[in-house]
């Protein structure tokens, strides 16, 4: 197969698969009434020259709850269409770009993983998944996420695959990957205040291989991207929130019971509504869920194991989860992908970028454990494992073949 046939194809994928969701949003998208959540409660404060605030108990507050990226995203488009149906058009047409984007980052990914066919059958998954086509009629970060992960991912891999290639080559030129992917990982601390932890693991591997600078760079572009809303917040609530204050709140979400909550809101009523409000109730939340782990270790354990499969398995939280589609999606999905990550695991240069992905699979598994799992985790999370899952299928259509002929 020449080179320019499967890049042809995947562009042709690409253009079907953001056609598929164009078609979506002008059938079942909500583009009348659409739930947006707190990225457009934030959003129409904005609009209303509230600034950037969010309702505490009674009133809204200055706010750092949610990492400001979405919010400015959405009153950019307010603001110059008005907060109606032809700004939540343009916001899911832009879902729609961006999944056909997404179609060709994990071809490129799926191709430094692995190969070309194995791209073109991760870019037709993602290009007529069910669950990826429903993703983009959300309002949510996932679409932005999943492009912006496959970056990750790509920078990634050309930073430690070329960083002893090129050192007797140009400063610039040997740090371009490196740079490319503090930038990324910059612009997804703007979506995803998290980030700033798997920056700081990415950080460690460059250590653990010795180049400092490289690590040092991971580390530093990313703080200085965030830098101007880190000092807003400060400016904002007279400490330190280097993204969000909705920490402690995500941490008690995931550490507490029915009978734990009534005193946890109890205290948060108590709290004064002004800008010290989201900063109080992160500490009473952390407070709150200490306790309930140091009296409840037990059911706390009991949860951390339900998480984790509902994270891995099926959600057992919501019942949106346990839709047929999405089950008859997911469970192939993941049965193809063990399969891939065994057959990987056995190849030497494909084991180097495997380990990659478990660190970010045990990272996002650590995080669901921390906090708490919603089904839109597993969609996350599941766009860089596509590519081994789709290994996974060709290694059983190739076994299939060979057995069939013998």
């Amino acid at each position: 197969m020449k080179y320019k046939q499967p890049v042809k194809i995947v562009l042709l994928i690409s253009a079907i698969a953001v056609i598929i969701r164009v078609i979506s949003v002008l059938i079942f998208a909500e583009l009348n009434n659409p739930e947006m959540w707190e990225f457009g409660q934030i959003a129409r404060s904005l609009l209303d020259g509230k600034g950037f605030v969010f309702m505490a108990n009674t009133i809204p507050v200055p706010s750092a709850f949610m990492p400001p990226g979405l919010p400015y995203l959405y009153y950019f488009f307010f603001i110059i269409f008005g907060d109606n149906h032809v700004s939540y058009f343009l916001i899911l047409l832009l879902n729609s770009i961006l999944s056909g984007i997404s179609v060709l980052l994990v071809y490129k990914l799926s191709k430094e993983f692995y190969s070309s066919q194995v791209g073109i059958y991760s870019a037709l998954y993602i290009s007529l998944s069910p669950v990826f086509i429903y993703s983009s009629l959300t309002y949510n970060s996932l679409i932005i996420y999943h492009v912006l992960l496959l970056l990750l991912f790509i920078t990634v891999i050309n930073s430690f695959r070329y960083f002893e290639i090129v050192t007797a080559q140009r400063t610039l030129r040997r740090y371009k990957d490196v740079l490319l992917l503090g930038i990324v990982l910059g612009v997804f601390l703007y979506f995803r205040s998290e980030m700033l932890g798997f920056s700081a693991i990415i950080s460690i591997l460059f250590f653990l291989k010795r180049q400092m600078i490289r690590g040092l760079l991971v580390l530093l572009i990313p703080v200085l991207l965030i830098l101007p809303w880190t000092i807003r917040n400060y400016y904002t609530f007279g400490t330190i929130v280097p993204v969000s204050t909705s920490m402690g709140y995500n941490f008690y979400t995931g550490h507490g019971d029915d009978h734990s909550t009534v005193a946890y809101l109890k205290s948060v009523s108590q709290l004064k509504e002004d800008s010290t409000f989201e900063i109080n109730k992160s500490k009473i939340s952390f407070e709150h869920a200490f306790e309930y782990i140091t009296h409840h270790p037990k059911d706390d354990a009991a949860e951390s194991i339900k998480k984790v499969f509902s994270l891995w398995v099926l959600d057992l939280y919501r019942d949106t989860a346990k839709n047929p589609v999405y089950i008859a999606v997911w469970l192939p999905t993941l049965l193809f992908f063990l399969i891939g990550l065994y057959k990987s695991m056995k190849i030497q240069p494909v084991r180097e970028n495997i380990k990659i992905l478990i660190l970010y699979l045990l990272f996002s598994t650590a995080l669901v454990v921390l906090f708490f799992n919603i089904p839109r985790y597993q969609i996350q999370m599941s766009i860089v494992m596509v590519p081994t899952a789709m290994y996974g299928l060709q290694q059983l259509l190739l076994s299939a073949k060979n057995k069939t002929q013998s």
